[in-house]
């Protein structure tokens, strides 16, 4: 595992915003997005490569503490969601979770007080077959 900086653009509604994060390259060449600048505000729309690698993980903690985020739009390249991987975005109001998400880890949306719109892109059956960690009520 090797850690980087990448500074990347992230897609938002209507325009782009420079977003720096700090990536773990795993062994598989995948991407683990592991923090996140405190600062970063509005609507994200994570790209689903970085550096050409796939990133697959949000890492506990990425984005902990951005109050500031009012949506997240996750890539079909995600499969896992960390605990505390969104802790304490109390701003953040909508999420979009793509299908390809097989696990979600305890805590992962705590303290996100106007956390309303959880949009997933599969069925309520594949929803129900996701593994998710407690205190994730939101969803």
């Amino acid at each position: 595992m090797k850690q980087v900086a990448a500074y990347i653009r992230v897609s938002t509604i209507g325009s782009g915003a420079d977003l720096i994060v700090t990536v773990n390259e795993e062994i598989d060449g995948s991407i683990t997005i592991t923090a996140c600048a405190a600062d970063c505000e509005g609507s994200l729309n994570i790209p689903a490569e970085i550096n050409g690698k796939s990133v697959t993980v949000i890492g506990s903690g990425a984005f902990s503490g951005c109050e500031y985020i009012e949506e997240i739009i996750l890539p079909e390249s995600v499969e896992k969601i960390e605990p505390y991987a969104f802790y304490g975005c109390s701003s953040l109001e909508k999420i979009t979770i793509p299908k390809s998400v097989t696990s979600i880890g305890e805590r992962a949306f705590m303290e996100c007080p106007g956390l309303t719109d959880v949009y997933y892109g599969g069925t309520e059956e594949q929803w129900k077959k996701i593994e998710t960690g407690i205190y994730n009520e939101k969803l």
